[in-house]
């Protein structure tokens, strides 16, 4: 799903919903969940490697090879995953018809805000401008 924000476009408040809700679901697949173990698993099989590496003789270079590995396999599935966020996030992002402002935004905490704000309040986190339609949908007739 694919909105307009074009300036000046109000959004109906069920259409930002479901916007919103498509893209917490397409940002929550387990496809990503597997990327997250990866980067774990990697962390993980480089302690152990180096422990059994110690107790069977191996030679002692071995260790930082194996924890650069397991930290590369970290910091690659973290990038992996930040980037199919942002990709995400480009596709469903909307902007305030005010002030421009993106609404999928993430906070330095980690949680999105301003969509929440935009659904519960029908303004923009950081203008305060109307960004939902508050006129009452039209009925089609039969």
């Amino acid at each position: 799903m694919r909105v307009s924000s074009r300036p000046r476009d109000l959004i109906r408040r069920d259409d930002l919903l479901a916007l919103e809700t498509t893209y917490r679901s397409a940002t929550r697949r387990p496809r990503d969940w597997a990327w997250v173990g990866v980067g774990i698993g990697g962390i993980a099989a480089a302690s152990v490697l180096i422990s059994v590496g110690e107790q069977r003789g191996w030679p002692v270079i071995l260790a930082p090879i194996l924890l650069l590995g397991g930290w590369t396999a970290l910091v690659g599935s973290w990038l992996v995953v930040r980037r199919r966020n942002r990709k995400l996030r480009a596709v469903y992002q909307i902007h305030c018809p005010s002030c421009g402002a993106p609404l999928l935004e993430q906070t330095t905490t980690g949680g999105d805000i301003g969509d929440i704000t935009a659904i519960a309040t029908g303004k923009c986190a950081h203008c305060g401008g109307s960004v939902v339609d508050n006129a009452p949908p039209t009925r089609r007739s039969r």
